[in-house]
C-alpha cells in the first residue's frame, strides 16, 4: 500500500544524498622485527617534508606515540601517515611519494589501506585515543 511506498521512497532518497568523501590519509603496514622507536625514528627520516607519521599500532595497540603497552609485537606494524593539518586532504601523488620514500630507503611494506572520511567522519577504524 501507500505506506510502504513512502518507506522504500525515504530510503532511496537518503541513499542518493551527496556525501562528500576525501582522501586523508594512509595506513602502511610494514614488516619489521626492531623495536617501535627505531622504526618511527626510520620512518620518519625517510619522509622529511612529505606525509606526517601519525600513529604506529601493533595488533590493534597504540604503540607510538605515548608509552608502549605491555605486549608482545607481532612482526606487522600499522603505520598511519596523514597531512600535516589534522584532517585535511592529501593527494593520492603525495601516496606515490611516501612509498617511493619508503621503498627507496629499504622499508618492508606489505599492504596499503587508503583512510577516507565521508562527510567529515572516518570511514576507518580509530585507536581509543584518537577517537
Amino acid at each position: 500500500g501507500g505506506a510502504s511506498h513512502s518507506v522504500e521512497s525515504a530510503q532511496t532518497q537518503a541513499m542518493a544524498a551527496p556525501t562528500k568523501k576525501a582522501l586523508v590519509g594512509l595506513d602502511v603496514f610494514v614488516e619489521s622485527n626492531g623495536n617501535v622507536k627505531a622504526l618511527q625514528e626510520k620512518l620518519e627520516g625517510l619522509n622529511k617534508g612529505g606525509l606526517k607519521l601519525t600513529m604506529i599500532s601493533n595488533r590493534g595497540a597504540r604503540m607510538w606515540p605515548g608509552d608502549c603497552p605491555e605486549t608482545s609485537a607481532a612482526d606487522t606494524w600499522r603505520c598511519r601517515f596523514q597531512n600535516n593539518q589534522k584532517g585535511a586532504a592529501i593527494t593520492h601523488g603525495d601516496i606515490v611519494k611516501l612509498l617511493g620514500k619508503l621503498a627507496d630507503g629499504g622499508v618492508d611494506f606489505t599492504q596499503t589501506e587508503h583512510l577516507y572520511t565521508f562527510d567529515g567522519h572516518p570511514g576507518y577504524s580509530l585507536s581509543a585515543d584518537e577517537q
